[in-house]
Formats: structure tokens, sequence, C-alpha cells
């Protein structure tokens, strides 16, 4: 049984083709239509060049973008971060008021309408506070 190793491949946007180039192995190239077709073609590129078994070669794609688009998507990834720590905060602060709420008597329903959520939901919240 043959080892697979991954290699980087490098998609430069070039007109309406992906330029394609292998880090690892730079004489294997090519170019695709999509960074999909990327990964189905570089594998034979670069098995051919680096003299190992197709099956042998993982390929993982990166594409190159401009820094314009870059720096959007830094913001955007950072963007991100920030939703998933409010989120993460916000069910915190769901699940104790569920729990005080339960403490005065009220049933899942009236917590649920109380919350602003099904009646599930707030089920599920006063199972996870416990």
């Amino acid at each position: 049984m043959v080892a697979e190793v991954t290699y980087t491949v490098e998609a430069t946007r070039n007109g309406s083709w992906w330029s394609l180039q292998c880090r690892e192995v730079p004489g294997a190239l090519s170019q695709s239509k999509s960074l999909a077709e990327a990964k189905k073609i570089m594998p034979e590129a670069i098995a051919f060049v680096a003299d190992v078994p197709e099956t042998a070669v993982e390929v993982t794609v990166v594409p190159i973008v401009p820094s314009a688009a870059q720096e959007h998507l830094q913001e955007a990834a950072r963007l991100r971060e920030i939703v998933a720590t409010a989120n993460s905060q916000a069910a915190s602060e769901s699940r104790q008021a569920a729990e005080e709420l339960r403490k005065l008597g009220m049933t899942v329903r009236d917590i649920g309408e109380t919350l602003g959520v099904s009646y599930q939901r707030a089920s599920q919240l006063l199972a996870s506070a416990s």
C-alpha cells in the first residue's frame, strides 16, 4: 500500500482560467476552469512529474487572491469570529433566563413565549442549563 502525500497547489486566476502550480513539485503545472476541476486534474500532473503513483497524491488547492479581496476576506473572518462569540454568549444568557423563569414556576410553553422561542427550544435551553 502506498502512503498518501498531500501536495499544495496554488491556483491563480488568469482571465477565465485558473493557472495551477504545485508548491512541492514546481514542474507540475496545469490549468482549469474551476477550483473543483483543479482538485481532479492536478494529482495526475504531480504524479507524472514527481514519478509517484497517482493514488499516492492528495491535493489541497489554495486560491491566490488579489490583496484587495484578501483584505475583505480577512475582515469577513474577523466579523464571523465576533458573531460566533456573541451567539455563544446569547445562548448562555438564554439558558440562564430560562432557568430563572422555571424557578418562578413558569411552564415550558410560557418560558418559550417569554423568550420568543418555541416551547421545544425552551425545553432544550432548560435541559442544557441543568
